[in-house]
């Protein structure tokens, strides 16, 4: 059986309920919530089940608190990730993507592998595919879902001249083509009913 595990700071309850009303503590609620089921005597694998967290993790927290207060319930990741692009870097990377594809590029739309590609070979920064899409999309303002690509070779004019002119014949052919009477089944012919007679 496991030790029991107790919050050994004096007037935990109150802090932590206070802390629940604080703002700027907003990330470590469910942290500060475990924490005050256990100062009120709640068994720790209740808690773990209303919560759905780790038995483990609540007596980490609950050691954590104990050792540190307050602090010690708080993210202690880093935040948001510190961008390895400069400012200036970052403008000259969205340009380069809103130019599109250049000849040299290979290709008719720039892709996460070819935005990899231009980070490391004009910025010398590298970045891991997901972390290009976390950086189009939270730092440039950009989405990395692009409506289908145009090819380089392709007749921007005669497209639109073959869509006008596509339509107008439909339309015509519409008409011309439709039955003047809707009609349905088959015609049956004499003697083929049942040949068993």
């Amino acid at each position: 059986m496991r030790t029991p595990i107790h919050v050994t700071c004096k007037d935990g309850s109150k802090e932590l309920a206070a802390a629940l009303k604080d703002k700027s503590l907003a990330n470590a609620h469910i942290r500060i919530r475990a924490v005050l089921a256990v100062t009120m005597g709640q068994r720790v694998a209740d808690i773990a089940t209303a919560f759905s967290i780790e038995q483990r993790t609540i007596r980490n927290w609950v050691y954590r608190y104990n050792l540190c207060g307050l602090a010690g319930l708080q993210d202690r990741r880093g935040g948001k990730r510190k961008c390895r692009l400069s400012t200036a870097q970052q403008d000259a990377l969205k340009r380069r993507i809103e130019a599109g594809p250049l000849p040299d590029d290979g290709v008719c739309s720039l892709r996460g592998l070819d935005i990899q590609r231009i980070l490391l070979q004009r910025f010398g920064v590298s970045y891991s595919l997901p972390g290009v899409y976390y950086l189009l999309h939270n730092k440039l303002g950009m989405s990395y879902l692009k409506p289908r690509p145009l090819h380089h070779k392709a007749d921007v004019e005669g497209q639109e001249a073959f869509k006008k002119t596509s339509v107008r014949q439909w339309s015509k052919s519409d008409e011309s083509t439709r039955p003047s009477v809707l009609r349905s089944g088959l015609k049956m012919k004499a003697g083929l009913g049942n040949k068993g007679h």
